[in-house]
């Protein structure tokens, strides 16, 4: 029996298959982050620069598989419409990604990191702005 099976509180029902897509998404993103940007990995390291995106990326795609999906799945096993329930979870999932954000740009660690995050990327573009060819 699934954990939202009662009256009351309905807590999202997450399946094995919603935090396989999680991860393999999440390795996915992560790939192509280590692929791009040499200059901000460069300023503040490499395994810095991946951990400050895992901590970017990790709640909006929790909140869009997971959350938004586990939120669906309980509310159509509860007889809602099935539209209806995937509205409902998508409403759920943007409010876990609103409060995740909020809490990681607030709480160490993940403050510090994507602190360093925003100073890596001015920097980056401080040199791209002073080492762009002139046109005359």
């Amino acid at each position: 029996m699934p954990a939202s099976a009662g009256k009351g509180l309905i807590l999202p029902d997450i399946v094995g298959a919603h935090y396989a897509w999680f991860g393999v998404s999440l390795l996915v993103s992560t790939a192509f982050a280590a692929m791009g940007s040499p200059r901000r990995r460069r300023i503040i390291g490499g395994v810095r620069y991946l951990a400050a995106w895992v901590l970017i990326a990790g709640p909006a795609l929790f909140g869009a598989i997971c959350v938004r999906g586990g939120y669906a799945l309980a509310l159509q096993e509860r007889g809602m419409n099935g539209v209806l329930a995937q509205v409902i979870g998508l409403v759920a999932g943007l409010m876990f990604i609103l409060l995740a954000r909020i809490a990681s740009m607030l709480f160490p660690p993940s403050a510090w990191l994507l602190k360093e995050w925003r100073r890596a990327h001015r920097e980056a573009s401080l040199l791209r702005r002073a080492f762009r060819p002139r046109v005359d």
